[in-house]
């Protein structure tokens, strides 16, 4: 008897050694199998990409049901007081004038860059080309006429003119001279002083420097002289009286000289009768400070430059040559992601679309996908309800960034395609008639579990790439900040990001459960999991036990010290048996659980 009990225990040993083997061997396949594709679930893998890329270029230009769908025609409307003012940023640059055709050939003007755009990607809407008002020429009185009569007739509220002002030297000066001379242009204005440097790139840095921007304490009078005109128009925007003036990059400057001109600007034209300016700054370019402490009064969103969780879109380009990132704007509005608390007074600042690829499609352009005039309604109601909810008087301002900025892809005026259709939008938020139809997303998160090498390496380059809007860096050592994290060689991080720690994990079952008290604290339904290819299996079962309804997506990272090769190596081969053993202890757990 004790021999057959010996010999049964025995066989039984075999076939449960060759079962944990059995497993032992699909268990290496799958994890190493994660390593070859890089990562697993990553959204984006659309087979709409394996199409003849031609055929589909070619379908996309003579769509023309679609670009008649999209076509608003002009409506006419009643001209009716708001109780909140849109500005519209105005830019001057369409006419030509002597430093441009120095600098980029005669004849340039900002429609050179408009109609040389073209399609980078199959369904890319270029170029974009004005109608109505058309090709203009802002030297004549006559295009200002028009665009104030639809600019009024759409609820717009007024224009912020930028202003070149180089200690003295003035660029694209003579439509805003032109306007200011011209009293039948009665429409109100502000100045908005591009205190930048004038770059060939078109985004205020040093290369190719063309006009650098160098203001001193001499240049303090002759620019408020400069001004002082304008303030004095009856047509220019005033806030309680006093004069509204932006000016666009404070931190360009000394924080103390700033601070002086302020000072000597508000004394200059309360000396002369005009009032105490309403100074504002654009909330960009990492100017995020107490704008009081700047010696002005407030902010406005300045958005591109405070852009965060935007989902970046993976396309074939075109032309391999051109630099681009394309982003899902939609799903970036349709989440509420624009909704924002600030600490000090913020004018909410919209743009009703954006592709700059005109003036940058080799060197770093930004497209901005599905920015179709209802989710530039749906953006700019919000903006309008809350300033109605969070501001007062003359303080009810929205800024749309821009009217005209076509090489920017950032107008309201009408274009081919759209017709009036921003404009339409524009008033029917204005007149309360806008109807949100949009279907509502989620926050998508990210959370890498530590543990492992190059994890936050690979979680941080993600959601640079905006795969996800919020990310945990779950089981982090006490007395680890994100400022100590940020310091590594091989992390990038963009401030300011939402980015959180979690100090309580010290294994698995601990980040799962850190993991879900993150998502149920930001209500999130879907994240992807970074983590080791060899730890995948055991952190899935811990996370889904966990979170039986959430969506996860994991995303493997290579570990380089395990060979794939592991029966080759003991120290691979002890390391991923130890790993196997602990998933076969977490999986008859669960089941255990389960059928108690």
């Amino acid at each position: 008897m004790r021999h057959k009990l010996l010999l049964l225990a025995v066989f039984c040993a075999v076939i449960l050694f060759f079962i944990w083997w059995g497993g032992f061997f699909i268990f290496n396949r799958t994890v190493f199998a994660y390593v070859k594709k890089g990562q697993t679930d990553i959204a984006g893998q659309n087979l709409e990409q394996r199409r003849s890329l031609a055929e589909d270029y070619v379908r996309s230009l003579f769509d023309k049901e679609k670009h008649q769908r999209d076509f608003v025609p002009f409506q006419s409307y009643v001209e009716k007081p708001f109780d909140v003012r849109l500005i519209a940023l105005y830019l001057p640059q369409y006419h030509q004038f002597r430093e441009n055709n120095l600098w980029h050939g005669r004849g340039f003007t900002e429609w050179t860059n408009v109609t040389a755009a073209k399609p980078l990607f199959v369904g890319h809407y270029q170029p974009q080309l004005p109608i109505d008002v058309g090709f203009y020429d802002l030297t004549h009185d006559d295009v200002m006429k028009r665009q104030i009569e639809l600019a009024q007739n759409y609820g717009v509220g007024g224009f912020a003119f930028y202003y070149y002002w180089f200690s003295g030297k003035k660029l694209m000066e003579k439509p805003i001279y032109n306007y200011w001379a011209n009293p039948q242009l009665n429409f109100p204005f502000c100045l908005n002083w591009a205190n930048e440097n004038w770059s060939k790139r078109w985004d205020g840095g040093n290369q190719e420097l063309l006009m650098e921007q160098t203001f001193s304490r001499e240049d303090f009078e002759p620019f408020a002289q400069d001004l002082l005109p304008f303030f004095k128009d009856k047509r220019y925007i005033r806030i309680n009286g006093r004069p509204l003036f932006i000016i666009y990059r404070p931190a360009a400057f000394d924080k103390t000289l700033f601070v002086e001109f302020t000072n000597y600007l508000r004394q200059f034209m309360q000396e002369r009768g005009v009032g105490n300016p309403y100074l504002i700054a654009t909330k960009a370019f990492g100017f995020f400070d107490n704008p009081q402490d700047w010696g002005l009064d407030a902010v406005m969103e300045f958005e591109l430059n405070n852009i965060y969780g935007l989902q970046q879109k993976n396309v074939t380009k075109i032309d391999e040559t051109t630099d681009f990132r394309l982003y899902d704007w939609a799903g970036f509005i349709n989440a509420d992601k624009m909704v924002k608390d600030y600490s000090y007074k913020t004018f909410r600042t919209v743009f009703p679309r954006w592709d700059n690829t005109p003036r940058k499609a080799y060197s770093g352009a930004l497209i901005f996908d599905d920015s179709t005039p209802d989710v530039y309604g749906r953006w700019l109601n919000y903006a309008v309800n809350d300033t109605r909810q969070k501001m007062e008087g003359d303080e009810r301002i929205v800024f749309i960034n821009a009217w005209n900025e076509w090489a920017e892809g950032a107008m309201l005026e009408p274009d081919r395609r759209f017709g009036y259709a921003y404009l339409d939008m524009t008033r029917q938020v204005m007149d309360g008639n806008f109807k949100d139809n949009a279907e509502k997303t989620t926050t998508i998160g990210i959370a890498v579990l530590t543990g492992g090498i190059n994890r936050i390496e690979k979680a941080i380059q993600l959601f640079n790439e905006g795969v996800g809007e919020r990310l945990l860096i779950s089981g982090v050592k006490p007395g680890t900040t994100l400022e100590l994290i940020a310091s590594r060689k091989d992390v990038v991080l963009k401030n300011p990001q939402p980015i959180d720690l979690g100090y309580k994990a010290t294994d698995t079952v601990g980040n799962a459960k850190e993991v879900k008290a993150w998502t149920q604290k930001y209500n999130i339904k879907e994240f992807y999991v970074v983590t080791s290819f060899y730890h995948i299996p055991r952190s899935r079962l811990e996370l889904q036990h966990e979170m039986p309804d959430a969506i996860m997506h994991f995303v493997a990272v290579d570990t380089p010290n395990v060979l794939p090769h592991w029966w080759k190596n003991w120290r691979s081969f002890k390391f991923m048996a130890a790993e196997y053993t602990k998933f076969l202890i977490v999986y008859f757990q669960y089941a255990f659980d389960r059928l108690l």
